[in-house]
């Protein structure tokens, strides 16, 4: 049986990257066959047994599935080692929004509850303080709190002045 790239990773349980890398090293050879795309390099269930039992357990990644090959899905895959969220757990502990010393403006707006666009706008009039790294801006937990604490301060003054001009016109 021969197996192409996609399901010699499959079988293998490593991803296409790890193929072409085989393949440059020349520890994984194949041959060239013509398929309907043009020429294809496959490879013999005897090389992948051989490559299989050489390589070590810790370079065996999550089987990679891939729903255009229905072949690759049919070949036979070994339980993975870990699962996406032993990775996630591994390299990076997860802290809730609210323990966060910074935030990025999705967060705040999940935080204080105000809209994306309404943080925008305040960054953009520097009336929100907040620092641009990489692509994203980053607000202070206390920035936002003085903020929000303005706009509170902002909206009882305009209530007072509003409930005046009221009280005005039914005196009249």
């Amino acid at each position: 049986m021969e197996y192409s790239k996609v399901q010699a990773a499959a079988y293998l349980g490593v991803g296409l990257k790890m193929i072409e890398k085989l393949l440059a090293k020349g520890r994984l050879k194949g041959r060239l066959r013509t398929g309907t795309l043009g020429p294809e390099q496959v490879f013999s269930q005897a090389e992948l047994d051989h490559l299989k039992a050489e390589l070590k357990p810790e370079t065996t990644l999550v089987p990679v599935k891939l729903a255009s090959d229905s072949q690759a899905l049919a070949a036979p895959l070994e339980p993975p080692l870990f699962t996406p969220e032993d990775f996630v757990g591994m390299f990076f502990e997860h802290v809730p929004i609210a323990d966060l010393l910074t935030l990025s403006i999705r967060q705040a707006a999940q935080l204080s509850g105000l809209p994306v666009s309404l943080l925008r706008e305040a960054i953009r009039n520097q009336k929100l303080p907040a620092k641009l790294f990489g692509r994203g801006w980053r607000i202070r937990r206390e920035d936002l709190r003085s903020y929000i604490g303005q706009l509170w301060d902002e909206g009882k003054k305009e209530d007072s002045a509003k409930s005046e001009k009221v009280k005005k016109k039914h005196k009249r």
